[in-house]
């Protein structure tokens, strides 16, 4: 995952890419500050065909997998600046579905007071029995696959190949995880908001190709044995380079 802190755009430029719903308590937005908002894009391969299908495509040799649909379950969005404090700027569970087209997912966040931020955390979340028991799914339909197996917080659906030249059908797969992980990402420079500005963005890019890449290999998703090598290859989609 890169991000790209950008300052002073306007929210509704993101308006028609926006497919990220919020479904438990959180922080009212407030009335100071700067509007800001966090986007996703995904990133992987796959050329334009792929893009014009709306699927993400890793392929090495003759495997493939061509994901369909990739969701999440984050919950507390936090900035903290350089002075240490930290800015609690979305505390309940939300779901990301990402657009595999490469356009942005844009979630509305707590207004950010003006100041100079170094980075970014939230969690992976696995919803637990009482978060499960308080969704209304007809107020909150997105949660509905989430609250199944004790409570998801991943959910990738799509096919795989393990030899596309063969003349088989590929194989359907949904991979699920229960993962619980914080994540804390660094801008660089900081970001910084000035008083007075329009609004703020950040962009986070997850970057797709390696998830079902082990020692230079695709794995099944289908397969088990490697559902911790995945999950640890989510974690880290996000931990390699940041810029501004």
């Amino acid at each position: 995952m890169h991000f790209h802190p950008f300052s002073g755009l306007k929210f509704s430029l993101f308006a028609l890419f926006f497919i990220i719903w919020s479904g438990c308590a959180e922080k009212e937005i407030g009335i100071s500050g700067v509007p800001a908002s966090l986007s996703f894009t995904s990133l992987a391969g796959g050329g334009a065909a792929a893009v014009a299908a709306a699927q993400q495509t890793i392929q090495q040799g003759n495997a493939r997998v061509v994901i369909d649909e990739a969701s999440f379950v984050i919950r507390r969005v936090k900035l903290k600046a350089l002075d240490a404090h930290e800015e609690d700027f979305k505390t309940g569970s939300f779901v990301v579905k990402l657009n595999l087209d490469g356009t942005k997912n844009t979630v509305a966040l707590a207004n950010l007071p003006a100041g100079t931020y170094d980075r970014i955390k939230f969690d992976f979340h696995k919803l637990d029995a009482s978060e499960i028991a308080a969704i209304d799914l007809n107020a909150a339909p997105e949660f509905a696959e989430f609250i199944q197996d004790n409570g998801l917080s991943i959910i990738i659906k799509g096919t795989f190949d393990d030899n596309v030249t063969d003349g088989i059908a590929p194989q359907n797969f949904v991979f699920k995880s229960r993962l619980n992980e914080a994540q804390e990402y660094f801008f660089s420079p900081g970001l910084e908001i000035k008083e007075g500005a329009v609004s703020v963005n950040m962009d986070l890019s997850i970057d797709m190709s390696q998830w079902f890449v082990v020692n230079g290999q695709i794995v099944s998703p289908l397969d088990a044995r490697f559902s911790s090598d995945i999950e640890k290859n989510i974690k880290q989609s996000g931990r390699k380079r940041n810029s501004s």
